[in-house]
């Protein structure tokens, strides 16, 4: 997905939500970072994560963030100033600008979902990755993706056209597997996590969730701006009778590369 201009700012908007700083820290505690250490963080977005691996690293370590949208970096560059052991550099996760066993541990927050080629990106981010080193990504399983809403079909249409920015919508799955081929990395472990909204305002990330997917079906025609409209409305509404409800389920998927 091109996370540039208007639709970088709805991304932005949703990882300051608190169900994205939890997020962020479960990933934190599902990395496990030490002091001295070098992670990258491909899809690094805003660069929020970023601090937090650049806290648990310490002035000895490294943290590279690579991102291929020039507007997200722009911000990381802003959110992360305080910290000169962060890197930022543009790039494709197909074609990592790094030596091969360069880090200790490669982080992917909703990012190889998106990648068409998935063999290739997975090669990539195991090429970068010491013996020993830790892996982990973090995907929204979009079968799992549910709003309330007295306009059942319309919301349908509008999960449905919003996963289709997914390469693969149920990457979670299909992870465990791809990464055993590999055949360089030992035991594959997973770990639910589940946002629960349960009130639609800015607060809360299903409201940009919300705009994200609208916006990615408008410009890519797959459902018009008045569906889209209607559908916030109709979101409004149910808030509006107490009965809004928002839940997904995303899952941590990690490894380590044999030594």
């Amino acid at each position: 997905m091109d996370y540039s201009v208007d639709l970088a700012i709805l991304q932005q908007r949703a990882a300051a939500t608190s169900a994205y700083q939890e997020r962020r820290q479960a990933c934190l505690r599902f990395c496990k970072p030490v002091a001295g250490e070098g992670i990258l963080e491909v899809g690094c977005g805003s660069g929020l994560f970023l601090n937090l691996l650049a806290e648990a690293v310490g002035s000895e370590g490294t943290v590279c963030g690579l991102d291929i949208s020039e507007d997200q970096l722009a911000a990381a560059h802003e959110n992360c100033r305080q910290y000169g052991q962060i890197a930022l550099q543009s790039g494709d996760i197909l074609e990592l600008p790094y030596n091969d066993e360069e880090f200790d541990a490669v982080v992917s927050i909703q990012t190889l979902e998106f990648v068409e080629d998935l063999d290739r990106a997975v090669d990539e981010l195991l090429r970068v990755l010491k013996p020993g080193g830790r892996f982990l990504n973090f995907a929204t399983n979009w079968g799992t993706v549910f709003w309330n809403s007295n306009a059942k079909e319309r919301t349908a249409t509008m999960i449905d056209a919003g996963s289709q920015q997914a390469r693969h919508p149920s990457l979670p799955a299909v992870l465990p597997g791809q990464l055993k081929s590999t055949g360089l990395l030992g035991d594959v472990w997973q770990e639910p996590f589940t946002i629960l909204n349960q009130a639609y305002s800015e607060a809360e990330f299903s409201y940009w969730n919300a705009r994200l997917i609208a916006a990615f079906a408008t410009k890519q025609g797959l459902v018009s701006a008045e569906v889209a409209d209607l559908w916030f409305e109709d979101l409004q509404g149910v808030a509006d009778l107490g009965a809004y409800h928002f839940c997904s389920t995303a899952v941590l998927t990690g490894a380590r590369k044999h030594s």
